[in-house]
């Protein structure tokens, strides 16, 4: 077995503000990762720290990007056992966003909808959530909701996950 991380965080940004305060949930964004030294994370958001757009497909870690831009960030770190193959086939799915990413971008219409009934998807734009979720989707693990509507802590309710931090991010990275 395998284990992949899925890491809930709350950066001091005015839109992270802006989403806490709407959804009243403590993290606001979310990113996988494959490796528990914690160095590398996947996600949807924004291309430069200081811009809300442009967005799409990011490589991150607690010191980058927008990271970088605060002293902490307070975050929940999850882990769930995978197979090989799910963890094969994860790597392949983040290879290919990473050799495509210029085809993919930030859908700010379906996070909008995030929170209604309602559904718009587009194959190449994803927030950060959705493509968590799509990804685990993909390997057969099922999220609590369809991802175009997952917001981070549905996380927290798929089966045999588990918290094993919860506190700040940078703390964290710094140790492993």
């Amino acid at each position: 077995m395998k284990k992949i991380f899925i890491i809930l965080t709350q950066s001091g940004t005015g839109i992270s503000k802006i989403l806490k305060f709407v959804t009243k949930d403590k993290y606001n964004h979310s990113s996988i990762c494959l490796n528990d030294d914690f160095q590398t994370f996947y996600s949807f958001g924004r291309k430069n720290p200081y811009f809300i757009l442009p967005g799409g497909f990011i490589i991150e870690n607690a010191f980058t990007n927008v990271f970088a831009r605060f002293s902490s960030i307070p975050c929940m770190i999850l882990e769930k056992e995978v197979s090989e193959e799910q963890y094969t086939k994860i790597q392949q799915i983040i290879h290919e966003f990473s050799i495509n990413k210029n085809n993919y971008s930030y859908a700010v219409l379906t996070l909008f909808f995030a929170d209604t009934k309602l559904s718009f998807t587009n194959k190449n734009k994803f927030f950060c959530s959705q493509f968590v979720a799509k990804i685990l989707n993909d390997i057969n693990i099922s999220t609590p909701k369809l991802p175009e509507h997952t917001h981070p802590l549905d996380f927290t309710q798929i089966d045999g996950i588990k918290k094993i931090y919860e506190g700040d991010l940078k703390e964290f990275c710094k140790e492993n």
